[in-house]
């Protein structure tokens, strides 16, 4: 997942552009026809420009395909995300002797010499054959292979693959440089096979012999990481999994992404393990635990708490009713789980008397247990409203709304084995009554629990250290985050030392970030719909932070349900300072429509 930045408006200044030229020599170019500006200005958002592996690369030598598309983004992003300018002459580009054409460009990205055999790019009337180019099939072609026709117009043409689009092949993501002359060329776009505009004549695919595999960085641990609380997205072994539930039948979906720089592919649980339909108006909630994946979800047609959990990568999957095995009482609400000791808890709230309740299992392979935590503790009865529950310091604690004031509530022990205790953090520290859910990061050492007021104001109850009061603040006078809605639950993630809130603005439904820099920093805020093209969010929103290319944690993203669509949408930042991108997994890799994620 690359970014997708503002991608309508520079795409919308390149289309009806000339195709570029592969030669030094000037003249006419061809020019694109109507049906290809349609096929431009339609296209989904990029699942993945590049896999942002660190370019290692050196002049004429070997390269791998993600470095050659790392650097191909960087034409991408040049000129504030509006890309490069288009000129045939030498050193055009900016980027060293490089012509400003699609040739320049594809010798840019693939760090063929800017000086041989043609100043500023590769020469059409070669075929590439003494650069490096031999013919391959189209179904072999890899991430910095090339489609290149070089009879398209006076000059021929030449675009860079990057990835399959889908399974058939039909239509494939790339990169490309194109005219007309003065204006910004320089688009990363959805291509129908092997090139959409039928006027172009006939392109061949072909392999660059320098290509070489990436070094592969060994996987990060699987886990959900400490600074975040359990939800419907997970990193386990390296994968990236997004777990919704299918609007038309209830199913669990999981969306998978297996490395990045790999495409997204989705396959429904249900079906093909026997998970329950999804109780409509729950959520899924997933956790790694010494090597197994468990999602949790709750029955629809019996309330019943259910467990689907894959042991090993690549086996298969299985599932198994907590309820009736193991005495979880049934709920109508989404669960939370944490790991915490090596003990696994499902915290559930009872929707017999409210009373919150965990399932939890000591060790792997031995029974589970259910207790009822507000009898023992002495807690009120919990709202409707989804539990979440956190380790942070040594402690645990899960996070409810009384069901009779609406106040925020935390039950919390220091230890396995020792008492539970409850206090009401609204009564003692201000925390204001609430309709939704709260969410709740650790960051810096600090906890902060995020809730949403009667006025949509975004509000966050912190904790400097354990022992410390808890203190309150309204966020809205300092960041102008505008009042989120009543009907979305916030959610909070610590990524790239950032703290970042989302929510969806009440008054036009945009999704909102809320974030600072690092504890003692000014809160900011920014629409990330009027920004980078979120659509408006129905239902509830998550978060998730997840490697690169290198294994390296620093990818975040948003995930949402498109409300015109009820599409899987995933809004994405590649690291601090980049620009967030957006793209529908629903309608670049067949995730189906959801109700919930």
């Amino acid at each position: 997942m690359r970014f997708p930045r503002n991608t309508g408006l520079r795409v919308a200044l390149a289309v009806g552009a000339t195709a570029l030229g592969l030669v030094a020599t000037t003249g006419a170019a061809y020019a694109a026809p109507a049906v290809r500006t349609a096929s431009v200005t339609t296209a989904a958002s990029p699942q993945d420009a590049a896999s942002t592996c660190t370019d290692t690369s050196s002049e004429d030598g070997d390269i791998a395909g993600c470095m050659a598309a790392t650097r191909a983004m960087q034409w991408v992003d040049a000129n504030g995300g509006q890309g490069v300018v288009y000129n045939q002459g030498d050193g055009t580009s900016g980027f060293g002797n490089y012509r400003a054409d699609c040739s320049g460009y594809v010798s840019y990205a693939l760090h063929i010499s800017d000086t041989s055999p043609t100043p500023g790019g590769l020469v059409s009337g070669q075929m590439y054959e003494s650069n490096g180019f031999v013919d391959v099939a189209k179904d072999n072609l890899q991430q910095g292979d090339v489609l290149t026709n070089p009879s398209a117009g006076s000059q021929g043409h030449v675009v860079m693959f990057d990835h399959w689009s889908d399974s058939s092949h039909t239509a494939y993501w790339g990169f490309e440089q194109h005219g007309p002359s003065n204006s910004y060329g320089t688009a990363y776009r959805l291509i129908t096979y092997p090139y959409d505009d039928p006027n172009a004549g006939t392109f061949y695919p072909q392999h660059y012999t320098k290509l070489v595999p990436p070094t592969q960085p060994p996987p990060p641990p699987a886990q959900t990481p400490a600074q975040t609380a359990a939800s419907s997205t997970l990193v386990h072994d390296g994968y990236t999994s997004v777990y919704s539930v299918d609007s038309s039948n209830g199913h669990l979906q999981e969306t998978y992404l297996p490395k990045m720089g790999g495409s997204w592919a989705t396959q429904d649980l249900s079906t093909r393990y026997g998970t329950p339909a999804v109780l409509a108006g729950t959520q899924p909630v997933a956790i790694y635990h010494d090597g197994y994946t468990s999602v949790y979800t709750v029955d629809a047609s019996n309330h019943h708490v259910q467990e689907t959990y894959l042991p090993k990568l690549g086996g298969p999957w299985a599932t198994q009713d907590l309820t009736n095995n193991y005495g979880a009482p049934t709920t109508s609400v989404t669960p939370t789980t944490v790991l915490h000791q090596g003990w696994l808890s499902v915290y559930t709230i009872d929707e017999s008397n409210g009373h919150l309740q965990e399932t939890y299992l000591p060790k792997l392979g031995g029974p589970w247990y259910s207790k009822d935590l507000a009898a023992a503790e002495g807690a009120p009865a919990s709202a409707n409203i989804k539990p979440v529950s956190i380790m942070h310091s040594g402690y645990t604690s899960v996070y409810t709304i009384d069901a009779g004031t609406g106040h925020v509530r935390e039950s919390y022990i220091a230890a396995l084995g020792q008492n539970w205790t409850t206090q009401d953090l609204s009564a003692k520290y201000g925390t204001p009554a609430t309709t939704v859910a709260p969410t709740v990061a650790v960051h810096q050492g600090w906890t902060s629990i995020y809730t949403i007021d009667s006025n949509g104001h975004l509000q966050e109850t912190y904790l400097s250290a354990i022992g410390q009061p808890w203190y309150s603040k309204d966020l809205v006078p300092q960041s102008g985050t505008p009042a989120a809605s009543l009907t979305t639950a916030p959610i909070a993630l610590f990524h790239g030392g950032y703290t970042s809130v989302y929510t969806v603005n009440a008054s036009n439904g945009h999704l909102e970030e809320s974030y600072f820099t690092g504890l003692g920093a000014s809160w900011t805020s920014q629409d990330l719909s009027a920004k980078y093209g979120t659509p408006n969010p129905t239902g509830d929103i998550d978060a998730l932070v997840h490697p690169d290319a290198n294994q390296n944690m620093v990818y975040a993203s948003v995930y949402s349900i498109d409300s015109g669509s009820n599409q899987l949408q995933e809004t994405y930042l590649a690291a601090i300072g980049q620009a967030w991108r957006s793209q529908s997994l629903s309608g670049g890799y067949g995730t189906p429509a959801a109700s919930v994620i």
